[in-house]
C-alpha cells in the first residue's frame, strides 16, 4: 500500500519501561525533511491504561526541528502506581503520540506496551526482580492448512489462550520471527516469546551474512516495543564442531559477536543469545539441548 505522510514527521518510537518507580523513557525520532526551519514543533505524548477509560497521564514540550534533518529525543514520563506487565498479569498501555505545528496535528502514532523488566542475573532470569521459571513450548510454523504463518491476531489468541491453559508462559519460534499480530496476541495474553533470525545451522550464517545483519536490525526496530518478546537469537544449532578448521572457528564466533553487539545497540534491554541448540558465546541466555552453562541462566 502507499501512504502519503507530511514531510515533518515521527519516524520512530521506542519505549523503554521502568519499574521503580513505574513510567517509560519514550526515545522519539522526529524527521523534517521540508526545506524549512521550525523553531516551535510541540509533541504531545498521552499515556492510558489498556482497555479502561482511565484518565491519561500526559506530557508536552516544544523542540526546533532543522530542515532536511533529523532530531532524538528522549522524554521521560512517570506513571505513578503502574500495573506491572507478566505472564500472570499482563496490563498493557496505550500511548499516543502527536506531532503538532500552530495547533495543528501533522504525524500521530500509537504504540502499546507494558511496565516490565527481564535481566539475567548469575543463572537466573528476573522478571520484575523476581526468578522466572519458562515453561515453554516451541512453533516450528507446521502450518498445514495455510502453507505459512498467519497474519490473524484471532488465530494467535486462540492458540495462546489454549496453551495459556495446559500451563505454558513462553514460546519459541524456530529460526523465524513471527508477525506484529502474534507479538499483539502474546502481550495480550501474557506469553513470553523468543523467536530467532531466519537461519538453521552455522554453514548458512556467513554466507548470507549481510542479509542476515539487514534482517536483525527490522526485527528489532520492529517489534522492539513489545512486552511479551524477552530472548531474540541469531539462529538455530550453531555448533562449532562441525566447522573444521580453527581460522574458521574464530571468523565465525566473530560474526556472531558483532551481531549481537549491534543487536544491544539498538536495544540494549533485550536479552540475546548467539544461538539455540549449542553453548556458543555471546549468550545472555543459555538454551542448551546438552549440557548446561555453569554461569548463565539456562532454558
Amino acid at each position: 500500500a502507499l501512504v502519503a505522510i507530511d514531510p515533518v514527521r515521527i519516524k520512530s518510537v521506542h519505549i523503554v519501561p521502568h519499574i521503580a518507580p513505574t513510567g517509560a523513557e519514550f526515545q522519539l525520532q522526529l524527521g523534517n525533511d521540508s526545506n524549512r526551519n521550525l523553531s516551535n514543533v510541540e509533541v504531545l505524548l498521552q499515556i492510558a491504561l489498556h482497555g479502561t477509560s482511565s484518565p491519561p497521564v500526559t506530557a508536552r514540550f516544544s523542540l526546533r526541528l532543522p530542515k532536511d534533518d533529523e532530531v532524538r529525543q528522549t522524554v521521560p514520563v512517570a506513571i505513578p502506581q503502574g500495573r506491572l506487565w507478566s505472564p500472570d498479569s499482563p496490563s498493557l498501555y496505550d500511548a499516543a503520540i502527536s506531532l503538532r505545528i500552530g495547533g495543528k496535528t501533522i504525524d500521530q502514532t500509537n504504540v502499546t506496551f507494558g511496565l516490565r523488566e527481564i535481566r539475567a542475573e548469575g543463572t537466573h532470569l528476573l522478571l520484575n526482580g523476581k526468578p522466572l521459571y519458562i515453561r515453554g513450548y516451541g512453533d516450528d510454523s507446521v502450518e498445514i492448512i495455510g502453507g505459512g504463518p498467519p497474519s490473524s491476531k484471532k488465530i494467535y489468541l486462540e492458540r495462546m489462550q489454549i496453551a495459556k491453559s495446559y500451563g505454558f508462559n513462553a514460546v519459541r519460534f524456530h529460526s523465524t520471527t513471527p508477525t506484529e499480530e502474534c507479538f499483539e496476541a502474546a502481550d495480550e495474553v501474557g506469553m513470553l516469546v523468543e523467536s530467532e533470525l531466519p537461519v538453521i545451522y552455522q554453514e548458512y550464517l556467513l554466507p548470507h551474512r549481510e542479509f542476515l545483519q539487514n534482517e536483525l536490525v527490522s526485527i528489532l526496530h520492529s517489534y522492539q516495543n513489545h512486552p511479551s518478546w524477552f530472548l531474540f537469537t541469531l539462529g538455530n544449532e550453531f555448533s562449532l564442531r562441525r566447522i573444521t578448521d580453527a581460522e574458521g572457528k574464530v571468523i565465525f564466533t566473530n560474526a556472531l559477536k558483532e551481531l549481537v553487539a549491534l543487536g544491544k545497540t539498538i536495544n540494549p534491554g533485550l536479552l540475546i543469545s548467539s544461538n539455540t541448540g549449542y553453548l556458543v558465546p555471546p549468550m545472555d541466555v543459555a538454551i542448551p539441548y546438552q549440557g548446561l552453562s555453569s554461569d548463565l541462566p539456562n532454558i
